[in-house]
């Protein structure tokens, strides 16, 4: 069991942000600094009871700092080599993975469009679901999309009587979506996107669950 005395070594470096840990020994525990530091070459060299006392330790002491710079320099070194030989080999892979889901989408897409209504089998459905995922198409478009607020906003400032007050023109999208389905006029700045539909399609994993969805 660990005794008072090193469970309060353990909260100070706790509380101090040192690093520590009770090391358990049959029944009896100690604390272990782990921030202290013993030197790889001298084991008698390290914190708590090594000090340079000369100049010859000083000197000493200098060389192991600028050969630890230099094997952590090394070290740096390799992990930055081995990161670049990781990343290149992921991106290989992905890319060859980013390729067979291209290919694979354009043929399912191709197979879609030429055979929409075998695919769904007729009727108002939108989409055909599989095992392994759903195909159908999603409908977009169909509004006005502003291309030029300036130009708007001043057809806007010229059919409205903005004499008495001072605002900062701004489309009502709802408002003029409505104008425009009751007139068909469409304002200047302005672009009618045709409704269309968009194929989409989502794999899915059969190692995964699916649930089963519907349009």
């Amino acid at each position: 069991m660990a005794n008072e005395e090193e469970v309060n070594k353990l909260m100070e470096a706790i509380l101090t942000g040192n690093a520590g840990r009770l090391q358990l020994r049959g029944d009896t525990a100690t604390f272990v600094d782990e921030s202290a530091y013993v030197d790889s070459d001298d084991p008698t060299v390290a914190s708590g009871s090594w000090s340079i006392q000369n100049l010859q330790s000083c000197e000493w002491a200098l060389g192991r700092a600028a050969a630890l710079e230099t094997e952590k320099a090394q070290i740096e070194e390799a992990a930055a080599s081995a990161h670049k030989r990781i990343d290149s080999r992921k991106e290989t892979l992905l890319g060859k993975l980013g390729r067979g889901i291209n290919f694979f989408e354009a043929q399912i897409a191709k197979y879609a469009t030429n055979n929409r209504d075998l695919l769904l089998g007729g009727g108002k459905r939108k989409s055909k679901v599989f095992l392994h995922g759903i195909v159908g198409w999603r409908k977009k478009g169909g509004k006005l999309t502003v291309l030029n607020h300036e130009e708007l906003g001043k057809w806007l400032r010229e059919h409205g009587d903005v004499n008495l007050f001072r605002v900062k023109i701004e489309p009502e999208m709802k408002a003029l979506q409505d104008a425009f389905q009751a007139t068909g006029v469409i304002p200047p700045g302005c672009e009618y996107i045709p409704e269309s539909e968009t194929l989409y399609i989502d794999p899915v994993d059969p190692a995964m669950p699916m649930s089963v969805r519907h349009d």
